[in-house]
This record gives structure tokens, sequence and C-alpha cells, in this order.
């Protein structure tokens, strides 16, 4: 594994990494809820989740990209 691709790899992880525990923090305010007004705050804890997961897939696909040359 070239020092690009092991790096990719190692950013794609992180982001992974990071998604779950959002997803943890997701879960955990879901169970604390006890208004509508804290739906917003689990909709932004979502959201940032999100990215993390979209950031991770786009780092694996260039590496699959790039192992494909």
């Amino acid at each position: 594994m070239s020092k690009l691709t092991h790096k990719a790899a190692t950013a794609a992880l992180s982001d992974l990494t990071r998604a779950v525990a959002q997803f943890t923090v997701l879960e955990d305010s879901v169970n604390e809820m006890t208004d509508a007004g804290e739906k917003e705050s689990i909709q932004d804890t979502l959201a940032e989740a999100r990215r993390y997961v979209t950031d991770a897939v786009d780092w694996i696909s260039a590496i699959a990209e790039g192992e494909k040359r």
C-alpha cells in the first residue's frame, strides 16, 4: 500500500470513527428527549454524522479508483 493510499485509508477510518461517535450521541439525545425543542439539536447531530460518513465514502471511493489504475 502506498503512503498516499495508507493516508487516505487512515483518513477514512477516522471519519467513520467520528460518524459512529456522532450516531451514539444522537441515540443518547433521542433517549433523553423530553420535548420537541430538542429536535433541532438532534437534527444537527445527525447532519454532522452524515457529513462524516459521506467524507469516508468519498475517501474510500478515491482509494478504490487509485487501486484500479
